[in-house]
């Protein structure tokens, strides 16, 4: 272990660090070290991937976990080549949705685990360190216990109706019968035994081996008739989407993916109607964007599995196609001054009324904002060689809500079952792929990366935002990281904004009849984006400031 690298981060400002050979931006401090120290054996990104998703497990609990998801998008650099990893949870063949927990709704929809069938592909196909050596730092991590956070206290206190759900959940996170404090150890040694046993025999022991057959047990015990066999769903190698935006190439995650096709029919609609002409953060900018959001978000909702679903969303990447929306939306904008209309319909700049989370903080989870509460990390590393990873893992797609197998905490999927779901859709049907929002992204120069970005806390409206902050608005990436950020357009002409935004915004938005509503000047639930970048021939890397993430790097 790196001396201090259990530190407690705090969210909080955050500033890029530059001048690197390597670099790397990740969710917390024990990520970084592990990073690192493969790194500095002579791993690739993609070891230093996989240890540091393992890791993150290990030491954040309350947002991500190893009966999760995984997806990725790679460049490697000695092929030249882009590839996109899809290992999400997974239904069971002919099996109705299943959840011990009711009354949690979307978010307690059992699935079968995806994140270790990721592992297992990115370490055979472009690993170089052997399988046990990237285990090591998470077994000393679940073992020693990692320091709480305030952030992470925080999280576990409004996720506790579903980690407190079972025995298990409860002696993991309130040993005693209360929380861990903040400053004091989280300890999880069945993980750590669950982990050496994945040291020693391999990704298998969670695919088909003794903790596979224990989840099967479990489910059968509590109602869900899954077999051993459903648990082996191999990840899926896809080759990526690109598009064109101001001269920039961009590389992002295709179908069953929703987050490339939408954020390339978002910029496509702001650039035809011009958004930076307006002035940035201004009424005609959040106008226009957040009816840009609604819409690529309304075309994006049919996207599905490519296996099962032949909706052609290649249409939406058309310029004249997106000539037309800019077209039909800039239509919407009224002739005369609305604002009468809109103080009769209720406040302006006022907080989500009625939604706050367990310590009565106000939180953006209406339909119109950012979606189901989930949990993810996002990894973005480059090494000395050039090889590019951005990499997530989160608990909000596979493993049974509530449950802790081999001390592997669950939280459920957000699952739905209708077509137009709007964020996170399944079929029913054993290995097809349920629509996600996952959001790495690469801006490229010359065909190789200059910038690579992700972010959990709905990449789909977050991601768009951050390049438009870039290549429309011409932000430098820190700037645009920090920026707030808004949802989408609801159906009552209204949206949610991180409380940065001008009075004069406010009323302006007022006038065109816009009802612009506040929430927390840097709200977590909007994400935490990972980036690093080339400045020259050196790589410079920073984090959000919204979560607990660091940078970090091998200086030149």
């Amino acid at each position: 272990m790196v001396p201090g690298a259990e530190q407690i981060i705090n969210p909080g400002p955050r500033r890029p660090v530059t001048g690197l050979t390597a670099a790397w931006s990740v969710d917390h401090s024990a990520v970084g070290a592990t990073v690192r120290r493969i790194l500095d054996m002579g791993g690739n990104a993609f070891d230093a991937g996989v240890a540091g998703a393992l890791t993150e497990c290990a030491v954040s609990p309350h947002l991500t976990c190893l009966a999760g998801a995984l997806t990725g998008l790679l460049y490697v650099a000695r092929t030249g080549e882009y590839h996109q990893l899809e290992s999400t949870g997974t239904m069971p063949e002919g099996l109705p949705a299943f959840s011990p927990l009711p009354s949690q709704g979307a978010r307690s929809v059992a699935s079968i685990p995806g994140s270790i069938a990721g592992l297992q592909a990115l370490h055979e196909r472009f690993g170089t360190l052997p399988w046990a050596e990237l285990c090591a730092d998470a077994i000393a991590w679940s073992e020693e216990g990692h320091l709480v956070s305030s952030f992470e206290y925080g999280v576990l206190v409004e996720y506790q109706s579903v980690i407190t759900a079972s025995p298990a959940g409860r002696a993991l996170f309130r040993p005693g019968g209360l929380p861990v404090n903040v400053g004091e150890r989280l300890r999880n040694p069945a993980f750590a035994q669950t982990l050496c046993q994945l040291a020693e025999i391999g990704p298998e022991h969670m695919i088909s081996g003794d903790w596979a057959r224990a989840f099967v047990e479990q489910a059968n015990r509590i109602g869900w008739r899954i077999t051993l066999a459903d648990m082996a769903v191999p990840a899926r190698w896809l080759q990526p989407l690109r598009f064109n935006h101001r001269g920039h190439e961009i590389v992002a995650p295709a179908p069953p993916q929703m987050s490339g096709v939408m954020s390339a029919l978002a910029l496509g609609i702001m650039r035809h109607q011009q958004v930076e002409s307006g002035g940035y953060l201004t009424a005609d900018h959040l106008f226009h964007l957040s009816h840009a959001l609604r819409h690529a978000f309304q075309q994006c909702v049919y996207i599905g599995d490519p296996d099962v679903c032949g909706y052609d969303w290649a249409p939406l990447l058309d310029d004249a196609m997106q000539a037309q929306f800019a077209r039909l939306l800039n239509g919407l904008r009224p002739k005369i001054d609305l604002t009468r209309h809109t103080a009769l319909r209720g406040p302006v700049g006022d907080l989500p009324l009625g939604f706050t989370n367990a310590i009565g903080e106000p939180t953006p989870h209406d339909a119109a904002a950012f979606g189901p509460r989930s949990g993810s990390c996002e990894l973005s590393i480059v090494d000395a060689q050039g090889n590019w990873l951005q990499l997530m893992t989160t608990c909000a797609a596979g493993g049974i809500p509530g449950q802790v197998i081999g001390g592997v905490p669950m939280h459920g999927s957000a699952y739905g079952f209708s077509a137009l779901q709007p964020v996170f859709h399944a079929k029913f049907v054993s290995g097809v792929r349920a629509r996600g929002v996952v959001g790495h992204t690469f801006i490229l120069e010359d065909g190789k990366p200059r910038m690579g970005l992700g972010t959990p806390g709905a990449p789909c409206l977050v991601v768009p935002q951050i390049l438009s902050n870039m290549l429309d608005f011409g932000l430098d990436p820190q700037a645009a990281i920090d920026a707030p950020r808004c949802s989408m357009m609801d159906d009552q002409e209204s949206f949610v904004a991180e409380d940065r935004i001008s009075s004069d915004a406010v009323s302006g938005l007022a006038a065109m009849g816009v009802r612009m509503r506040a929430m927390a000047g840097l709200e977590w639930h909007t994400g935490s984006i990972q980036a690093c970048w080339r400045e020259g021939d050196r790589l410079a890397a920073t984090t959000d400031p919204r979560r607990t993430g660091v940078a970090g790097g091998h200086l030149a």
